[in-house]
């Protein structure tokens, strides 16, 4: 801009020299590892958020936004269309924005994915009826993924769990993995799934998770 409106006669930056970026290795989890994952959430409150993010991929901020119109249980899909984020904005908290990339995606998971979440919007609709009035949505309606007061989830929480998970399961490369190895990754990556595609892919998930059980 400075050199646009003559401040400045040519640009100081131009010949700067980028540093090359190397991406951080991702392991995912062996089968033991998911193993003890599986037992350590038995019965947690996030039990459902946290088998839908380590097997779906998605971010953080995704899941924490997801909502139920996204969910289509006659397909077997999700979209991810926005994520949950925290704002710097003075008098605002958490607000609904795009994608970290911009490219919104449908994913498939296993059928085992479909069936817990329908559990959880189950056991969601039940505590709604028993907090009555009490029950506050506030301005995210239809969250997946709330407290039990109806209130949205913040990142912090959710971290702060996988941490908790970690230090008493030994899952130690649990909060590297979620959302980078999986469905997530591979979309951002290569962009374009054909249908066929990803239900090759939710039957290949579908037939793991089974080996675990």
């Amino acid at each position: 801009m400075a050199v646009r409106i003559e401040y400045l006669k040519r640009n100081p930056t131009s010949a700067c020299i980028l540093p090359k970026v190397v991406e951080k290795q991702v392991t995912p989890l062996d089968a033991p590892e998911q193993k003890r994952l599986f037992a350590a959430l038995k019965g947690n409150p996030f039990e459902a958020l946290f088998l839908t993010a380590v097997f779906t991929g998605m971010r953080v901020g995704e899941i924490i936004g997801l909502t139920w119109d996204c969910v289509d249980f006659e397909h077997g899909v999700i979209h991810i269309e926005k994520q949950l984020v925290q704002t710097r904005v003075k008098g605002q908290d958490y607000v609904f924005g795009t994608l970290k990339n911009g490219k919104t995606r449908v994913i498939a998971p296993a059928p085992f994915v479909m069936e817990v979440l329908k559990k959880h919007k189950a056991d969601q609709e039940a505590q709604k009826r028993e907090m009555g009035d009490l029950w506050n949505e506030g301005r995210f309606p239809g969250l997946v993924f709330n407290h039990p007061d109806g209130s949205h989830n913040s990142q912090s929480t959710i971290w702060k769990e996988f941490q908790d998970i970690r230090a008493g399961n030994d899952i130690k490369t649990l909060q590297e993995n979620m959302g980078h190895y999986s469905a997530a990754f591979t979309l951002d990556r290569y962009g374009h799934v054909t249908e066929t595609m990803r239900r090759e892919s939710s039957n290949r998930m579908q037939a793991f998770i089974e080996k675990m059980a």
